[in-house]
């Protein structure tokens, strides 16, 4: 059978609450109900950020330039090696549209002059 926690049994765990408060400043201590445990902290110093605000602006700059700079290096330039890898497809659709752009097509060829004619003769 449970037995029921008297008065009397909970008096000195009361006490011993009181002291750990009274030793601790307020925030420091888990309650029940917090699983977090939270720092003591003083009032000047909440808020404050050592910092300054010119570090937020090139942090952000940075993280929108290296992430894609190195997400391209990786996928178009990196060298695995000679056997087939995950970024083959992307590395041959590139090469094709680099050729495709670096090539001159049939009709260009021939405003440009550059295909050869048969002559009459």
């Amino acid at each position: 059978m449970a037995s029921r926690l008297s008065p009397t049994m909970l008096r000195p765990l009361h006490r011993r609450h009181i002291a750990l408060r009274a030793r601790y400043p307020p925030g420091a201590l888990r309650t029940i109900s917090s699983r977090v445990h939270r720092l003591p902290t003083t009032p000047s110093e909440e808020g404050e950020d050592f910092r300054p605000p010119w570090f937020y602006t090139l942090a952000r700059v940075l993280s929108w330039t290296l992430i894609p700079a190195t997400v391209f290096y990786g996928v178009f330039m990196y060298d695995f090696g000679e056997h087939e890898h995950v970024f083959q497809p992307a590395r041959r659709w590139a090469e094709r549209q680099k050729a495709g752009f670096l090539t001159l097509s049939a009709d260009e060829k021939k405003i440009v002059g550059d295909e050869p004619t048969q002559r009459k003769s």
